[in-house]
């Protein structure tokens, strides 16, 4: 569960935001296609969207919990519980964009996307002090 008023830290594997290039063969034709990654759009499920132009980095233990990504986080202000199954949906959209050449000719098609999503609970922890100390 993640905790509100604590960053989270939010990234893809390294390995998928690499371009991905494709050369098809037809007749005396070839067609090379390479797409790229532009955005990663992170829809937190409260409503709020974040905007990361890379893979975002992986949060490690070195890191102090209290800190920030560097590139691509997000703090949470509400608990879910209110929300459909008491978790966001969080959900993140890579934005591709492809460009072509074959033939004496070139192009770009923007507007592929890729896509994945999972739930997530945030809660809240609560301390109580006590006269006793216990």
């Amino acid at each position: 569960m993640q905790t509100v008023q604590v960053p989270i830290w939010m990234w893809v594997k390294h390995s998928t935001w690499e371009p991905v290039a494709v050369s098809v063969p037809a007749g005396d034709v070839t067609v090379t296609a390479v797409a790229r990654p532009q955005v990663a759009v992170w829809s937190m499920g409260d409503g709020a969207e974040v905007f990361c132009h890379g893979p975002g980095t992986p949060y490690s233990d070195r890191y102090s919990p209290k800190a920030g990504s560097p590139d691509c986080g997000y703090t949470y202000r509400h608990a879910s519980v209110s929300s459909p199954g008491g978790a966001y949906t969080l959900s993140v959209r890579v934005v591709w964009i492809v460009q072509w050449h074959g033939a004496g000719r070139s192009g770009t098609m923007p507007g592929l996307v890729t896509a994945a999503h999972r739930q997530l609970a945030v809660g809240e922890v609560q301390a109580v002090a006590t006269a006793d100390g216990g």
